[in-house]
């Protein structure tokens, strides 16, 4: 029954789960902070809401009686706190908390945690079906092998533990470990006041396991047996921080079998990871706290894993290589962890320097050479150029200092559109017949002349170059603009150029095509089954890529949809069977975690050379767009024939709706106007019921008006406005329609609540939605009513007890002509332009409705919106 409550209340509760975790130690040793947040990050990872209190016993200050007296204060404090689960850190804090027999012992779930020699003993006689945890019980047997390991031959072990309950353990667990090993003599021994005598060994050829049993007073007489002999190690069975200062006080070499006091001069050995059992507690008490029985859980045995401290390895040279494979190594300086990276980088450093330098050289070189040809050619006669111009296909034209023509290329004057003979245009100013220009920059030209003039021999022009006519014709145009030497002087300047406007367009066309379609090549490799894709592919999808760029035939039939998976074997072997030489297939592939549908272009070689007649090769491309696309366009037919299809109803209804009351004037005014004699109450009926139905029409004109005002953008008028005087008013003015069975409800704020916004629009809107209760409400209730929500928005809304709407057509009854009974009275706008209105004010309009229990529609309109009723008072 108490398991049953456990799991009842966790999961009710949805207030924070209080977690009490007691620690033997002090708050500032490393190992505890890493349980404290093993705990917490499971906890988060299994999104749970907890309240965690540690609590640090710091046992090693404590006698047994004030350990039991600390925990049974600390438990009596929670009587009057809640408290939904208890976690129990470490040997000493394990033993205390259950001899105290405190009520919360056994009333509240419990986890042990850290805890190295666990009695099973005791924990039969505490558990009530409330006690479970983590264990890493110490393996001495496995860190006598690791001596070996590390040593050599190992003929003496010291195993050091205190007189306390977890220490009488540690012995326990150390002596039934080490027995099992061939030769092993135990001689256990205490440290007294009267001092204490060295062990002789009776043969060197058994192993002597020496067992101290110390207090801490006599302590001291400990450090003269941690003299390094030959063949020898220790263990701190239990660790005491009253003892941590003795690995670096004897000459000794120390193992560990726990992970407490790591750091404190000891090598290191199998131990676990407090994190990790901090994080297993945690998803242990996450279990628990959202329902699962203590007692199902059973006790959970951590890994033990080899850590090793860098600067004892150094101090006793201990290489890494004797350490067991994945060892773990705390400490270890930067420089000597990524050592072989660092060589590493500095080689290709290196060879990337001089790679750099090489290429510079060469370029440097060649650019001097090109300078070198250009000024042997500048030299030249002008006749000689004008002739050497003719040949070129591109064009050029030569200039002075002056910056006037003295040449240029028939080519030059087909791209400027000069209709003139190229004699005309020599000595004419260059910027009277054309200008050079970058981005806006009209002075471009002028600067790369003074460029030149300074620095340069030769200049490229900019991508975007554009070269501008007098006619103001513009092209873009890639080309140089060199300097002419005479005698080591600048003589002018060579202006060469090509217009690439149309391959302009071309390359971008390709870029884009190629780019934003994302096609990619592929192949097939007959001989070993695999399809080859760019690397690309790969980067921009996130299909796992083995770095040869392949995926197995096996992989990929696995990643395409199972439904188009007959059509990709269909259409392969309609091609392999020679019956086409291309096709597409279109097939959906699982990629990025969801299938997507992509376009597989397919041809193949006809090659008898190769070992396979048939190579498959070509382009594939996601066309999932294009798919969402067509579906969105197949939606949106599907609501424009859903549209014309109510607009038709609408157009039936409004011929029904018109044609009724007009049946009805019509026929009551021939009434009146008939030489019938009828008595002054009939005519009175005959024309109330004129008003009436000219009233209907008016109204259906109307909605129809107003929706199209509101739609086309007509502007509101806002004001302040008493938004409860204008529901009052309105409950009052249409009360009249309302069937005597229905119980009016308003649920209004005790002082008015005014609003800035169109008052007559505001008016239709609260009209349309209560009229709309009101038509469909024939018993029960019509509720109306204002609130202010937290965050201070404003939301009106009007619940009825009437026929309610299905979910399908809550969907549906905002659009324009929808109604949901054809035959009911009305054009099916009044909501449509109760949508509209709300949008226009920045508010939201919703519904909630059974299908034959009632509806509620809900307006929400922003804080800013609403006027405080001190405004008003102001």
């Amino acid at each position: 029954m108490i398991v049953s409550l456990y799991a009842c209340n966790s999961v009710q509760d949805k207030k924070p789960h209080n977690v009490l975790v007691i620690h033997s130690f002090n708050k500032n040793d490393s190992w505890v902070e890493d349980l404290n947040k093993g705990i917490k990050e499971a906890f988060d990872d299994k999104n749970l809401d907890t309240q965690v209190k540690e609590y640090y016993l710091s046992t090693e200050l404590r006698t047994e009686e004030a350990k039991q007296n600390e925990i049974n204060k600390l438990l009596d404090s929670y009587s009057s706190k809640p408290l939904d689960l208890i976690i129990v850190a470490d040997d000493d804090c394990f033993s205390s908390f259950f001899a105290t027999e405190h009520p919360l012992t056994h009333s509240k779930p419990v986890i042990f945690a850290g805890i190295d020699y666990v009695i099973s003993e005791l924990i039969e006689k505490h558990n009530h079906g409330n006690i479970t945890g983590i264990t890493n019980e110490p393996n001495f047997r496995q860190t006598y092998r690791l001596a070996v390991q590390l040593f050599g031959k190992i003929n003496s072990i010291q195993i050091i533990a205190e007189d306390s309950y977890a220490g009488r353990a540690a012995i326990n667990d150390a002596k039934t470990h080490l027995i099992t090993i061939p030769n092993t003599v135990i001689k256990e021994d205490s440290l007294h006041q009267d001092g204490w005598e060295p062990l002789e060994l009776e043969s060197n050829d058994s192993i002597y396991i020496f067992v101290k049993n110390i207090n801490k007073i006599n302590g001291r007489q400990l450090i003269e047996s941690m003299t390094y002999q030959p063949h020898s190690f220790c263990i701190m069975a239990k660790w005491s921080d009253f003892y941590s200062d003795l690995p670096h006080m004897g000459t000794a070499p120390f193992l560990m079998v726990n992970n407490e006091g790591f750091g404190d001069g000891r090598i290191g050995g199998y131990m676990a990871e407090n994190y990790e059992v901090g994080y297993e507690a945690g998803i242990m008490a996450a279990k628990i706290l959202t329902g699962t029985p203590v007692a199902s859980i059973p006790v959970k045995a951590i890994e033990l894993k080899p850590i090793f401290n860098w600067q004892q390895l150094q101090r006793w040279n201990i290489p890494i290589d004797k350490l067991p494979a994945n060892s773990i190594i705390l400490n270890m300086p930067m420089g000597i962890r990524y050592s072989n990276l660092i060589i590493y980088v500095l080689v290709f450093s290196g060879l990337f320097i001089v790679f750099v330098t090489v290429s510079l050289i060469y370029i440097l070189n060649k650019e001097k050479k090109d300078k070198k040809l250009a000024q042997n050619l500048l030299l030249n006669k002008r006749e000689e150029l004008e002739v050497t111009m003719k040949s070129i296909r591109e064009s050029v034209i030569s200039i002075d200092n002056n910056k006037q023509i003295f040449a240029m290329n028939q080519a030059a004057l087909d791209s400027l559109g000069l209709k003139k003979d190229i004699h005309e245009y020599i000595g004419t100013d260059i910027f009277s017949v054309f200008n050079i220009t970058l981005r806006g920059n009209e002075n471009y030209l002028t600067d790369i002349f003074n460029s030149l003039d300074k620095n340069y021999l030769s200049y490229q022009l900019e991508k975007g170059a554009t070269i501008v006519t007098s006619e103001n014709q513009s092209h873009l145009i890639e080309g140089t603009v060199s300097s002419l030497l005479t005698m080591d002087n600048y003589t002018g300047w060579i202006i060469s150029f090509k217009d690439i406007t149309d391959e302009f367009i071309k390359k971008e066309l390709h870029t884009l095509a190629m780019g934003d379609a994302h096609v990619y090549a592929w192949r097939y490799n007959g001989k070993k089954d695999v399809f080859v894709f760019e690397e690309v592919f790969f980067r921009e999808t996130g299909v796992y890529d083995n770095g040869k760029h392949t995926i197995h035939s096996d992989v990929f039939e696995g990643m395409i949809h199972p439904e188009d998976y007959g059509n990709w074997n269909k259409q392969i072997k309609h091609i392999l069977d020679r019956k086409s030489d291309k096709l597409t297939i279109q097939i959906r592939i699982y990629i990025n975690n969801k299938y997507e549908w992509w376009s597989f272009n397919v041809t193949y070689i006809n090659n008898p050379a190769l070992s396979t007649s048939f190579t498959l090769f070509g382009l594939c491309m996601s066309i999932q767009t294009f798919k969402e696309t067509e579906e969105n366009l197949r939606i949106a037919k599907d609501k424009a024939e859903e549209s014309d299809k109510l607009k038709s109803i609408f157009l039936s209804n409004m011929s029904h709706e018109i044609r009724t009351p007009l049946n009805a004037i019509v026929g009551f005014s021939n009434l009146l106007t008939s030489d019938d004699n009828f008595s002054a109450e009939e005519k009175s009926i005959f024309v109330t019921t004129i008003n009436e139905k000219c009233e209907i029409l008016l109204t259906l004109i109307n909605d129809i008006l107003d929706l199209s005002r509101i739609e086309s953008g007509l502007p509101f008028n806002p004001e302040v406005c008493n938004l409860t005087l204008i529901i009052e008013e309105t409950l009052a003015s249409e009360k009249t329609i309302l069937s005597p069975y229905v119980a009016l409800k308003k649920n209004l704020p005790k002082e008015p609540v005014f609003i800035n916004a169109d008052s007559l629009r505001l008016r239709q809107l609260i009209r349309n939605l209560i009229n709309n209760s009101f038509k469909f409400t024939h018993d029960g209730f019509i509720e109306v009513g204002c609130i202010l929500s937290k965050n201070k928005n404003l939301i009106f809304y009007v619940e009825d007890s009437g026929l309610g709407i299905s979910l399908k057509e809550q969907k549906k009854i905002f659009e324009r002509f929808y109604k949901t009974d054809n035959f009911s009275q009305g054009g099916g706008l009044g909501l449509s332009i109760c949508k509209v209105i709300v949008e226009r004010m920045g508010g939201e309009i919703s519904v909630q409705s059974v299908h034959g229990e009632g509806s509620k529609f809900t307006v929400v309109l922003p804080y800013s919106s609403v006027i405080e009723a001190s405004y008003e008072n102001e």
